[in-house]
């Protein structure tokens, strides 16, 4: 028996080539019905035209009107309004979407039984040496035949006649070459926009999935997330992702009910590999998450390890719902890095914890932001440090595959602990559990700098932007490692990169400052500088070599002004001692310096591991005491026998 559709009092039968609205047939044309029939197969995801066009008319060359006709044409005979539409809504610009509510009915007549339906109704077909799909019920033959990589095209003619061609006579299917891909922001179908945390939760948790995969470049989150909403064809994405596969994705959540549809094309030939639609519980969703990375994984032949099989394979626990959304709301608001998205985080995270104890992703999610607050001392260190331990070190004792985890604990090791081997242990693990986190090799590349593997800590630090190509972060903190190499015309191209892709970032800023100041440009190293401390952001080490670029340039009585505000900045909030301790040897006020140098010493500033190289410190480096202070710290030989 074949499948045929109903949706109010109309039925669309695809092997009779019929659609029948209120007992009566509809005129239609065959592209028309063809065009019906997909969208119906797709229901409930945006269809991008493109895709439709190619999926009806192939590699026909055809015109946004003549698709526009066709749905003209449906509308009318379905009786459906482009304005309040039961059937076929349109999405400005983007394409079309069926949102009616579909039962699937069996029908006589159809295919020989050889290839009646008995899976999905999707089949890929081979045509013109790429692969598409198009929306013709198949029986299990079509899976016998692909796994036997033989290319089917099937013809309906009258009621339903089959043709299968084999691979013989069309030539052999194209070998896929996808060493990379991008997973694209997943698209909210509740058009409720306070559900889009959970999209964006959705994309997150499946790109984090593939980057367990070690010989597959990810794309990562700050990259992908910019082409959220976009319309950009998705070769014009993924030539600016540098991709060879883009995974699109839709997500639709009612009540603990959960659907995705998920869907790979291939970027060079814009054909679709793959495509998949999934109903679960929300309890389910760590196990669905896994389900879309393994599926992927198996599609692109990607050699995987046997560690990364079990990863991929490993069960995942059910999930409280409620624990869950309060996980992802900690998660988006921990992305803004903000003082108050930090706190905010926080205390999602707890809430979710509230719920469900042994969620280890919550308590990866609070040490993160503990985490942060310390590195930035928003929070003293010893109170954000000792939070962030607690809760990363129950996260592993609850899963210690977690790469994440793993990277959090680093930090710890090394911003607090001053523990370099621990901090290189833990580096490693996140690295191997989650080679294609742009965070592992960034943490990873912040442990090689402290010991002074300049190289491998740039190496590092490159890996971490070719995984997140689009990342002003990423972007700026390589143009810093650059200009304190000297390499100064390449870190001048990546901080104005990263000024262009975020004209906000703080790190991009400061850059510029060191470049001109290099180059003895002190009013633009100024002027770009006074932009880094008045971001809202802004960090007093910023305010500090803004100072000492006052006294060089001449200004001393505006460096004394940033002292004096700095004072007072330290009644209201916690100010690190080392900022304090900064400004005093710019001033070449050296005992000043150095009784605050102590006090950071005792508060475990995590900025003390970059006194050797901070240009604030150069008045007191001679200093018996500086020599005294970096050994106590335990920071390793530098090349070059210096301290």
């Amino acid at each position: 028996m074949a499948q045929s559709y109903r949706f109010d009092d109309v039925v669309v039968d695809p092997w009779g080539f019929r659609v029948i609205r209120a007992g009566k047939p509809v005129d239609l044309e065959p592209k028309a019905l063809s065009v019906l029939v997909f969208l119906i197969e797709n229901r409930g995801r945006l269809v991008d035209k493109r895709e439709l066009i190619h999926a009806v008319w192939g590699d026909t060359f055809v015109t946004d009107n003549v698709l526009s006709r066709a749905i003209a044409q449906l509308r009318k005979g379905l009786a459906d309004d482009a304005k309040v539409a039961r059937y076929i809504e349109t999405v400005p610009t983007r394409g079309y979407r069926f949102v009616a509510e579909v039962s699937v009915d069996h029908v006589g007549g159809g295919p020989p039984a050889s290839a009646q339906a008995a899976g999905p109704s999707l089949t890929l077909v081979r045509q013109r040496r790429s692969w598409r799909w198009v929306s013709i019920p198949v029986g299990t033959v079509v899976g016998r035949a692909r796994r036997l990589n033989l290319g089917i095209i099937f013809l309906a003619t009258g009621a339903a006649g089959l043709v299968i061609l084999l691979s013989g006579i069309l030539g052999s299917s194209p070998k896929l070459h996808i060493n990379s891909v991008a997973v694209l922001p997943m698209e909210n179908l509740s058009r409720n926009p306070e559900q889009e945390y959970f999209a964006d939760g959705m994309t997150d948790a499946v790109i984090a999935e593939l980057a367990r995969i070690g010989d597959l470049r990810v794309i990562s989150r700050q990259s992908v997330m910019r082409y959220k909403g976009s319309a950009a064809p998705l070769r014009q994405i993924g030539k600016e992702l540098n991709v060879d596969a883009i995974v699109e994705a839709t997500v639709l959540q009612s009540g603990d009910r959960l659907r995705v549809t998920a869907k790979l094309v291939q970027v060079a030939t814009d054909s679709h590999l793959w495509a998949q639609q999934y109903d679960r519980d929300v309890r389910d969703v760590l196990s669905l998450q896994a389900d879309i990375a393994r599926s992927i994984a198996e599609e692109v032949k990607v050699r995987l390890t046997p560690e990364q099989k079990t990863l991929l394979a490993k069960s995942r626990p059910p999930v409280n719902p409620r624990a869950y959304e309060l996980y992802l709301r900690g998660h988006k608001e921990w992305y803004k890095l903000t003082e108050e998205g930090l706190r905010k985080s926080a205390q999602y995270f707890q809430q979710s914890l509230q719920i469900d104890p042994t969620y280890a992703p919550a308590y990866v999610g609070l040490a993160g932001s503990y985490a942060v607050l310390g590195q930035q001392e928003i929070l003293p260190p010893s109170q954000a440090y000792a939070l962030a331990r607690q809760a990363v070190v129950r996260a592993l004792e609850l899963d210690d595959s977690l790469g994440d985890a793993h990277a959090v604990l680093g930090w710890i090791h090394r911003n607090y602990d001053w523990d370099w081997r621990g901090s290189e242990q833990e580096f490693r693990l996140s690295v191997k559990l989650s080679p294609g986190s742009a965070a592992a090799h960034h943490g990873y590349s912040a442990y090689l700098d402290v010991i002074g593997a300049a190289e491998e800590s740039l190496r590092e630090e490159r890996r971490a932007l070719e995984l997140d190509p689009l990342s002003s972060f990423y972007a700026a903190q390589l143009g810093l490692v650059l200009a304190d190499r000297g390499e100064y015309d390449e870190a001048n191209s990546l901080l104005n990169k990263a000024l262009e892709l975020d004209p906000n970032n703080l790190r991009a800023h400061y850059g510029l400052g060191e470049v001109y100041a290099a180059k003895g440009n002190y009013e633009s190293a100024i002027r770009e500088l006074r932009r880094a401390a008045e971001l809202p952001r802004g960090r007093l080490d910023v305010v500090a070599r803004l100072a000492q670029l006052y006294i060089q340039s001449g200004h001393r009585v505006e460096a004394l002004k940033l002292l004096y505000e700095v004072k007072r900045l330290g009644g209201r909030r916690y100010v690190s001692s080392l900022d304090v301790a900064s400004l005093y040897a710019v001033l070449g006020r050296k005992d000043e310096a150095f009784g605050a140098l102590e006090e950071a010493y005792k508060e475990r500033s995590p900025f003390l591991l970059g006194i050797r190289t901070n240009r604030t410190l150069d008045n007191v480096r001679s200093d018996p005491r500086f020599a005294d202070l970096v050994r106590r710290i335990g920071l390793p030989q530098m090349k070059g026998g210096g301290v």
